[in-house]
């Protein structure tokens, strides 16, 4: 059911955590995608225990968001997913951000 809707609520660098701002949170949890033993950030959890498809979106978003925002600070792990921007407040180079490169260790 979540890998159906997440895809609907997708915006230009991702899922907003809610509906009272566009903000998301990337973080840690990224390290278990492909299993679901550590709970941490919020975005990167769900990817690691939604479909393939889904958790592709995730990190497609990601990669896209550093790809193409101006934001000059180190990889954050609090963004704006219309804007690209920081939020009011900067969060930058926290180690909670390593698990992001985690799939990279994984294999198929």
């Amino acid at each position: 059911m979540q890998s159906s809707f997440y895809p609907t609520v997708e915006k230009n660098y991702g899922v907003p955590l809610d509906t009272r701002h566009g903000y998301t949170k990337v973080g840690i949890s990224s390290q278990t995608a492909g299993t679901a033993d550590v709970v941490g950030d919020w975005e990167c959890f769900v990817a690691a225990i939604a479909s393939t498809e889904t958790r592709d979106m995730f990190f497609r978003d990601l990669a896209v968001w550093i790809n193409e925002t101006p934001t000059n600070r180190a990889l954050t792990d609090l963004y704006d997913t219309m804007t690209g921007d920081y939020p009011g407040i900067t969060f930058a180079a926290r180690p909670v951000m390593g698990g992001a490169f985690a799939l990279l260790l994984l294999d198929d």
